[in-house]
């Protein structure tokens, strides 16, 4: 077998393909997490089929039992539990949007978007329940 044909990947590759930051001033905990990226095995297999049916690209994969075995039943993955940081520098928002293209040019068939003020951005910031 190929390995690159079997799906889904190892669980140990979501760590160093998926990276989480919430950028909160408040306390995250597992509660927010499982609201947001909880896998539940079943879907997994059932998207893969259902890709491996109606996708072109999917059409030779081989869905391993073994490796979806390793994904929770209905939890979020070690993987990603064990990876996911939170800062509460909410000002890094701005910041990390200063290297991006202004928002506000607006010329014939450019996307306009208004800037978002310093109070907006905290408004818009993750906030766990």
């Amino acid at each position: 077998m190929v390995d690159g044909l079997l799906m889904p990947p190892h669980s140990s590759v979501l760590a160093a393909t998926i990276g989480i930051t919430f950028v909160t001033p408040h306390k995250v905990v597992n509660r927010d997490l499982q609201g947001l990226f909880r896998v539940k095995r079943e879907r997994v297999r059932d998207a893969l089929k259902w890709l491996q049916a109606n996708n072109q690209l999917y059409s030779d994969i081989i869905i391993s039992e073994d490796r979806l075995s390793e994904l929770p039943e209905d939890d979020v993955p070690t993987e990603i539990v064990s990876t996911t940081r939170v800062s509460a520098d909410v000002e890094a928002v701005l910041r990390e949007e200063e290297g991006y293209v202004p928002l506000d040019v607006l010329d014939e068939g450019e996307f306009h978007a208004e800037r978002l003020s310093r109070s907006q951005i905290s408004h818009i910031c993750y906030r766990p329940h």
